[in-house]
Formats: C-alpha cells, structure tokens, sequence
C-alpha cells in the first residue's frame, strides 16, 4: 500500500507496508513481523512491528537484516531491527531503524533476502 499526502509545505509524506513470513526455530519464533517503509521528505525509516517469543532458558538477542539494492542490483545498505527477548518470554516488536534508505536513489529491499542473527546471554 502507498500513500502519498501533500502537507502544507509541500513536503510529501508516504508509507508501504510489507509483510514477512513467520520465522520458527527450536529457540525462537518471530511471528506476524511487518516492515513499514514511512518517507517523511527525503528521509525514509524502516518500522519493524510483531511478536516474538524465547523458547530458550536464557536470554537472547534477534537481529533482523533486511538487504537493499539500487536500480542497477548492486547492494546498497541494510533495513535492521535488533531485539532482546529475556528467556521463556513473549515480546511486541516496535522496532524503527531511522535513514534506512535513499527512495529518490531508488533503493528498494528484498525481503526474500532476510536474514535472521541470533546471539544466546
């Protein structure tokens, strides 16, 4: 979905919304995860919102690394959201990673090329 909206300035303000695949392992699951593009000017933030859940008896930290390219397929940066999920616990995620990419250099993610990081505590 993209919404564009002219504000009283002229700035031009929009957001797109992408749904992830749930992700389930023997320590973890990542479920209902979605990435919402929001361009406020010429600065566009990633917000990363879902649940997660430890399954594990200790501490663990998520690292979610979504990879983006410009027009011509060269890599060209990384979305990221990372989180800690204390053990036997259940998590929303809000996650933004702010300036996580350039729109006007027509850089765009591919979300079949997420990669999960998990670290144990």
């Amino acid at each position: 979905m993209l919404i564009l909206v002219a504000n009283s300035v002229g700035i031009h303000n929009s957001s797109e919304k992408f749904s992830l695949p749930d992700k389930v392992t023997s320590q973890y699951e990542v479920r209902n995860l979605s990435v919402s593009l929001v361009t406020v000017g010429r600065d566009t933030s990633a917000k990363f919102t879902g649940q997660a859940y430890n399954r594990t008896n200790k501490r663990i930290r998520i690292m979610i690394s979504i990879p983006t390219y410009d027009p011509q397929g060269y890599h060209a940066g990384n979305v990221q959201a990372e989180f800690t999920i204390p053990a036997k616990e259940k998590i929303r995620i809000d996650v933004t990673d702010n300036y996580a990419l350039d729109p006007s250099k027509g850089e765009k993610m591919n979300t079949s090329k997420t990669r999960y990081r998990v670290d144990t505590f």
